[in-house]
Formats: C-alpha cells, structure tokens, sequence
C-alpha cells in the first residue's frame, strides 16, 4: 500500500467526491446499497471501529458508580447525587436526540464524516473522564455534564451514520459491525466488573478505551472511509425531502421500528435494568440448590449471558430470510416473566432472552432496511428506526424504580 492511498486529506474527510460516488454507485445496486455477496469484499475492520465505541458508550453507563465515587459522592438522595445523575442522564437524552437531529446539526457533512464525529466525540469523553481520575484536582461537575453530553452526541449520531455508510461493503461486513456492538458492551459490563473487584482503578478502563476508540478512529479513516457509502441526507433540504418522501420507506420499516420500540423497553428494563434492585443483598441463595454465591457474580454470569444471547442471534438472524419482527417478542415476554418470578437459579437466563430478542429485531431491520429501501433512503430510516428505540429504552428505563418497588413488596 503507497503512502498516498493511506493520505486522507481534510477536504476528503468533510466532503464527498462526486467522481468517486458515482464510481462506487455503478457498482452499488440502488435499490439495495449492497453488492453480490460471492464477490464482496469483507472488511473485517469494521469490527475494530464500531467495537471501542460501544465499550465507551458502555462505560459511561456501567461504570458511572465508579466516577460518582471518585468524586466522592454518595448515595444519599442528597442535592449533589441528584445533580450528578442529572449530568449522567446526559447519554441518554443526547443518544434519543441525536438519532434525528444529527441530520440538522451536521446537515454540512456527509454520514462517513459524522461518523469521525461521532469517534472523536466519543474520544474526547472517555479522555475528559479519564483527566477526571488523574489530573484534574477536586473538579467541578461541569466536566461530568460534559462527558455525559459528549457520549450521548457520539453514540446518537455514530449507529446510524455507521450502518448507512457501510451498507455498500456487503452484508458480511455489515455483520461483523453489528456483532462487534455486543462484544464492546461485554468488555466493560463483565470485564469491566472483573477488573474493578480486584482493585483495578476505573480510571484506567475509562483511558483503555479512550485509546482503543483512537485506534478504530485511524483504522477507519485508512481502511473503511474511502470505501464507505456516500452521503443520504446531508442537507436540511434534502433531510426534509427524505421526511417528506416518507411513502417510499416508512412503510418498509414501521413494523420493525414499533417491534424495537417494545424490544429496548424490555432491554432497559433487564439490561440488568430493574433486577438490580431487586436482588440488592450481598449475597444470595439460588433457588432449588440453596447455594449461597455474591449477588456481583450472579449479575457476572447474568451480563455474559445477555452477550451470549445478542451475539448468537444476530449471527443467526442477519443472514436468514426476513421473519415478521413481532414474532422475536415472545422471547422478551418469557426473559421478563422469567426475571420477575425470583427463582434466582434462573435469573441469567432472563438475560439470555431478553438479549436474544434484541439481537435478532436489530440483524433483521438492518437486513430489511439495505434490501429493501433504496439507497438515497436509508440514512433516514435507520435514523427514524433508532429514534422509535430509543423511545421504548426511555420509556423502559423511567419505569425501573416502580416495578422494582411493587416486585419486592410482592416478594416480600
């Protein structure tokens, strides 16, 4: 490889190149934005992009007790832990946001340019909180909201930028991408918890991945951006146009969005959500075998087996004819049913379940949105379909503190 095709230069990272689009677009199919799957080339470094940025986006969410106590915060209900929760919530209510209106706010980039946003963004958090650990003396809260803010800006425009330009480089690469999302997850909810109960300071998990997301940063930029998709709504005209064309992708993706809608609602709720707090002792005695183990470890082996079941079923379900997404629900309702009923034993499997319903509603929208909307359109519909998800994850998540009120009662 010359040093010239590694050169990526300024205008090229911002803009796209019309000569170049229209090379990659005679070989892209218009309808499909895919190319024959026996000739494709994979690039497996897709996973190495989309993986940090997932395990950033999972420490912020996982480890958030851990930065609470370094700033020496308790958990008190007091005004202080409430305004740190406050800035916490941050992830949450920038990734609702951005799904929709990183159109607006970078209508001047192309989706391949957001996506190098949305990275140093995600960069730059993990570097703000690492600071927090080791160079910034008694620091304001300031630079939590900042964090916070920071990771719900990337995670909310970087999953949809990222699934729309990819989809030219085929359904295999597409797969390695959506695999990769579980797979940084579980690095820091398991591996995360590991390294913290054998006295591992968290600050260095938070400047591990800091690095890792440069990493997948350069590998993007030398690897995967020439290569990605152009630009599907990069203007505000052209994002209300795609609103306004809604006919010629709503309705390819309304079933698939409402079935994510009621599958993130289960996720947050058993992510471990809810359970949390309803298993809160120390220790606890499985059921049937009366064994005492930590209540940390159950929610260990709980964690792997969320990823067990999201990693498996999008594999299964990506490359599979497309199944009414409706019908993955019963594995929500039997994972919640199991979670809620305390027969302890089973409580890792509720993960499983939930997981697995999950994995499969997200491979199949993704196989239905690059096969069956053309391509002008998909920005748009993976943007609205994240949107209405991210609906049910606020909806589910808003919901955890009375459910787990009424359900210890009634175990009680």
């Amino acid at each position: 490889m010359t040093s010239k095709s590694l050169r990526v230069s300024e205008e090229d990272i911002f803009f796209e190149d019309p000569e170049a689009a229209e090379k990659k677009r005679l070989l892209v199919n218009d309808e499909t934005g895919g190319v024959s799957e026996d000739d494709e080339k994979i690039y497996y470094e897709a996973f190495l992009v989309v993986m940090p940025v997932f395990s950033g986006y999972a420490c912020l969410f996982a480890l958030q007790r851990k930065l609470k106590e370094q700033y020496g915060i308790a958990d008190n209900g007091s005004e202080l832990s409430h305004l740190f929760g406050v800035a916490a919530s941050l992830v949450y209510i920038g990734n609702l946001c951005f799904r929709l209106i990183h159109n607006v706010i970078f209508f001047y980039f192309s989706p391949r340019a957001r996506v190098i946003i949305s990275m140093l963004s995600m960069g730059l958090s993990m570097l703000t909180i690492t600071s927090i650990f080791f160079f910034i003396d008694k620091p304001s809260l300031t630079w939590a909201f900042i964090a916070y803010g920071l990771g719900g800006l990337a995670i909310g425009t970087f999953e949809s930028n990222l699934l729309s330009s990819i989809a030219p480089l085929g359904k295999k690469t597409k797969l390695w991408a959506i695999i990769a999302i579980p797979t940084g997850i579980i690095f820091i909810t398991v591996g995360g918890f590991i390294l913290t109960e054998y006295g591992v300071n968290a600050g260095y998990i938070y400047a591990a991945v800091m690095v890792f997301v440069f990493i997948g940063f350069g590998v993007f930029l030398i690897r995967i951006f020439k290569d990605a998709g152009t630009a599907t709504a990069i203007t505000i005209t052209e994002f209300v146009e795609s609103l306004r064309d809604w006919r010629h992708w709503l309705p390819q993706i309304i079933w698939h969005s409402f079935a994510l809608t009621l599958d993130m609602f289960f996720v947050s709720l058993f992510s471990p959500g809810v359970l949390l707090y309803i298993y809160d002792s120390k220790n606890i005695t499985l059921t049937w075998i009366g064994k005492e183990i930590p209540t940390n470890w159950l929610f260990a082996m709980y964690d792997f087996m969320f990823f067990l079941g999201d990693t498996s079923s999008r594999k299964i379900f990506y490359p599979v004819r497309l199944i009414f997404p409706f019908m993955f629900w019963v594995f929500s309702l039997a994972g919640a049913a199991i979670g809620l009923s305390h027969v302890t034993i089973l409580v890792p499997l509720t993960g499983f379940l939930v997981a697995f319903a999950n994995g499969s509603i997200y491979a199949q929208a993704n196989r239905q949105i690059d096969g069956k909307i053309a391509k002008k359109y998909s920005l748009i519909a993976f943007s609205f379909w994240l949107f209405l998800g991210d609906v049910g994850s606020v909806c589910g998540s808003n919901l955890i503190s009375y459910i787990s009120v009424d359900a210890t009662r009634w175990y009680k």
